[in-house]
């Protein structure tokens, strides 16, 4: 099953032109009220139904209606020559037919500009104007504005889980195991619809269904709502994207053949687009420096985005230091190295050794770090003196920074405290600048994640400003 996510082109290019681009975030719960009449001069406008982008589809003309209009019986000579537009949320404006129709395309591209593509209801609060003249210049007459009334849509964007998990041979089947998780790569799962998960190769075939969280423990209704092949037959996963099925279709399958001379498989699901691939990787996910700043005890993250050995992450450096593998032991080989001291002011970069440590750079500091087990080198790329909360505050929207954190060594976390506005988006930048940023939801921060929000109050706050994956905040009611 194809999923597409309509991401549409520009308004100028649509017949009917926006007269506003302004695509602020006014999204609201849908009201189940429908067919309201309202008053337009001496006639009415009725709501219509809700409009479903799953079944709505366009008239001949590209349009699609989005009122009843009664149109006022007064001045029929006037009316005759009537023009009329329809404003939504006081941001975009549409020419609308005498009998209440607007572009489809351009109406779907507003909803999706300004709510995104998740498949809620949403109530567009709109009016309508009928009036003569061009509708541009100062020769237009309004002959009649209409009183406030909704405008009810939907979009058919899949439903996507929280959280799927595989079910398969690896598990004996079991539609209760939570065992093999398979998660978003952080913010929202409808902007950034890719699932992954990361798997020793068990070097074997083996085959399995993806289960969405809220099927687990459903017994046999929950083999309906998994990922599927196609069709009957089972399909083997590779590199290559193929599309998939919901409900009772085969099971994907790994092949050991697919599998040999590699250590990881990493299975990768796009969610809207309906499609799954494979990579076989010899790196593990993480890699971890230690150090004598953070007391040779806790561990700073950094992560291979591709499988491909190139690690990046940050690290607070105050004395020697090096990388191991793993996050909460010594097992396996550690890489120690040298240090090039010809680098520029601040930067730094040497080379990787299996044992031994790093030496101290003469700058110690909390750094944006580079390390690759491919070149076995490594490089401070940045240096990040401060972080700070940045957000839509009154009398500073977005403007500069509204508190900033400290880094405290003993704990590995940038603290500080921020008073916070109810329903106030906000992020956390370094530097002040949007180079490296964070957002998302407090236990998943990703890199240029979305705009958070917290419920009013005063807050201690610790943020781990780590890699995607490892990066989370903890938010304290302040003393």
């Amino acid at each position: 099953m194809k999923f597409k996510s309509y991401l549409l082109l520009g308004l100028a290019a649509l017949a009917l032109a926006s007269c506003d681009e302004s695509f602020n975030d006014w999204a609201s719960p849908a009201s189940n009220e429908q067919g309201a009449t309202v008053s337009f001069g001496n006639g009415s406008i009725t709501e219509v139904p809700l409009i479903d982008f799953a079944t709505a589809v366009a008239d001949e003309d590209g349009n699609i209606q989005v009122c009843q209009v009664n149109a006022p019986t007064a001045n029929p000579a006037e009316w005759a020559e009537a023009k009329y537009e329809i404003t939504l949320d006081d941001a975009l404006t549409l020419e609308m037919t005498p009998d209440g129709k607007v572009n489809y395309d351009a109406l779907r591209e507003y909803v999706t500009k300004t709510y995104g593509v998740a498949p809620n209801e949403y109530d567009l609060a709109a009016k309508a104007v009928a009036f003569v003249g061009d509708g541009k210049t100062a020769v237009k007459m309004v002959l009649a504005s209409s009183d406030p009334f909704n405008v009810k849509v939907k979009l058919d964007a899949p439903f996507i889980d929280e959280k799927y998990y595989l079910i398969g041979s690896l598990n004996g089947w079991d539609t209760n195991s939570t065992e093999y998780e398979v998660v978003n790569n952080g913010g929202d799962r409808y902007e950034n619809p890719e699932f992954t998960i990361t798997l020793d190769a068990p070097g074997e075939d083996f085959w399995f269904k993806v289960c969405p969280a809220s099927a687990i423990g459903t017994g046999d209704d929950a083999w309906g709502q998994m990922l599927t092949s196609i069709d009957e037959a089972d399909v083997e996963v590779t590199s290559d994207e193929q599309y998939y099925g919901i409900g009772q279709g085969g099971a994907f399958m790994v092949t050991a053949a697919s599998q040999e001379g590699f250590k990881k498989i990493k299975l990768t699901f796009n969610l809207m687009e309906g499609t799954f691939k494979m990579s076989a990787i010899n790196f593990e996910e993480f890699i971890y420096g230690i150090g004598n700043g953070t007391g040779w005890s806790r561990v700073c993250p950094l992560r291979c985005e591709n499988g491909d050995g190139e690690y990046s992450g940050y690290i607070y450096i105050d004395g020697g230091w090096k990388f191991r593998p793993l996050e909460n032991d010594w097992g396996g080989t550690d890489w120690g190295g040298t240090l090039d001291e010809s680098a520029l002011a601040g930067l730094y970069t040497g080379t990787l050794v299996e044992g031994g440590d790093i030496p101290a750079i003469p700058e110690p500091g909390y750094y944006r770090v580079n390390a690759s087990l491919n070149s076995m080198t490594w490089a401070l790329t940045e240096k990040i003196t401060t972080i700070g909360v940045i957000g839509a505050f009154p009398d500073n929207s977005w403007s500069s920074d509204v508190a900033k954190l400290q880094y405290n060594p003993a704990t590995g976390a940038w603290e500080g405290t921020c008073a916070f506005p109810a329903d106030v988006k906000f992020k956390f930048r370094a530097n002040d600048d949007w180079k490296w940023n964070w957002g998302g939801t407090a236990e998943n921060l990703t890199q240029n994640g979305p705009d958070m929000t917290i419920a009013a109050g005063t807050y201690f706050i610790q943020l781990y400003a780590f890699c995607n994956g490892k990066a989370h905040v903890i938010y304290a009611p302040a003393l």
